[in-house]
């Protein structure tokens, strides 16, 4: 009897309470639970749910903010910039939409804007130190070596940012300074030991160098941190194989690369090389005529030598 009771209780004070109220309490539910769902990983739930306070007021910048990280997290970087560009277009003044806008430019290759964007949210706030991290990474990709800056600051402002060290670590492989190079990534792993891109880009470094059995176990880690969710790895460690002549083992990651990413044709090249190296001719022809189909001209030479 209690039980009933205390049922029928909760039932009738929710159903007083829900008629009284307002757009604004409205509001409030929906995105207090799209941002429980964007917390727990349900970026569907929570894009649906910002979408509700959307239509409920259409001047609420946070939730065209979040909806567009959402949407960012499950690849929509299309639609990110939709609800981005609204957001900035309501307030015009908070880093974080420019920082946010920023990291979809360069997910999205327009690096060169990804920049301007970086530039905007640190002049906003010129402590946030992700957006000096992320403008050294975006000029990095643009060859532009003024990227050392924007990571000697971001360390000087947080000492303890492992990714500034990591993409400094990188920026240093990439002008010659090997020994600096591997400080940083010395630094960034004893900062977080969880992050795969730390390991893969100490493991090129060595790789670089030549030193293969060295960076074969930084692959080996980068895998077996994130054996999904990012196929490069496969790709770096086939490279190391291929080099100290580990062809089979070679394949096999080209192909984990190929089966997720089939529309590299720098690995339907690579993995013809090795199917030659193993004197397999006719999986070699097949994958440089892959290549040339996807409109890589250097593999007409080996085509045409082996294939025809």
């Amino acid at each position: 009897m209690n039980m009933y009771f205390t049922r029928f209780v909760y039932v009738f004070f929710f159903l007083i309470t829900y008629k009284g109220f307002t757009a604004q309490n409205m509001i409030d539910v929906y995105e207090n639970r799209a941002n429980t769902k964007d917390s727990l990983g349900d970026y569907k739930g929570a894009i649906a749910d910002y979408s509700k306070v959307i239509e409920l007021d259409s001047t609420f910048f946070m939730a065209w903010f979040n909806r567009g990280a959402a949407k960012s997290t499950l690849g929509d970087e299309k639609g990110a910039f939709v609800d981005y560009n609204k957001a900035i277009s309501l307030k015009n003044n908070i880093a974080i939409f420019y920082y946010n806008r920023g990291i979809s430019y360069i997910n999205t290759r327009l690096l060169n804007l990804a920049v301007e964007d970086f530039n905007k949210a640190i002049e906003l706030d010129p402590k946030l130190v992700k957006a000096y991290t992320n403008r050294g990474a975006a000029k990095l990709q643009l060859l532009d070596v003024s990227a050392i800056n924007d990571f000697n600051k971001a360390i000087e402002l947080n000492p303890n940012d492992p990714e500034s060290y990591s993409n400094r670590g990188g920026f240093r492989s990439a002008t010659g300074d090997y020994k600096g190079a591997f400080e940083d990534h010395n630094k960034s792993i004893a900062l977080n030991s969880n992050v795969a891109g730390f390991y893969n880009n100490r493991g090129l470094a060595n790789d670089y160098i030549g030193n293969h059995k060295e960076a074969m176990p930084d692959f080996n880690k980068a895998i077996e941190l994130e054996p999904k969710s990012d196929v490069r790895f496969y790709f770096n460690r086939a490279i190391c194989e291929y080099s100290q002549g580990q062809y089979a083992e070679a394949v096999k990651d080209f192909t984990s690369y190929i089966s997720i990413n089939g529309s590299n044709a720098e690995a339907y090249f690579n993995r013809a090389k090795t199917y030659a190296m193993m004197d397999n001719v006719t999986s070699a022809c097949e994958d440089w005529k892959k290549a040339l189909e996807m409109g890589l001209n250097k593999a007409s030479a080996p085509f045409n030598k082996y294939c025809r």
